[in-house]
């Protein structure tokens, strides 16, 4: 097979007739994956909260435009930057 620079290529050149199947492929594994990966991430777990609840008087005092708040949750995805956050 002549590539576009005119030179040999192998067989580790695909044309475009190969490569879209293959696209597909990937992108419905991708997207496969994607859906239970958000599935799994967003069930609820069991613990108790032990996060104290906030004054919201003084929470509106302290953040500014731009803050980032994390809230409590139970969900697996909440656990997870509970735990990196933590450093646990």
């Amino acid at each position: 097979m002549i590539g576009a620079h005119g030179g040999k290529c192998g067989s580790l050149v695909a044309n475009d007739t190969q490569e879209m199947p293959m696209r597909g492929l990937i992108d419905a594994i991708s997207n496969w994956l994607g859906q239970r990966l958000s599935g799994y991430l967003s069930q609820t777990t069991r613990g108790d909260s032990t996060a104290a609840p906030a004054d919201p008087i003084k929470l509106m005092a302290c953040i500014k435009p731009g803050d980032v708040l994390l809230v409590e949750g139970q969900s697996r995805v909440s656990v997870a930057i509970k735990s990196l956050l933590s450093g646990q």
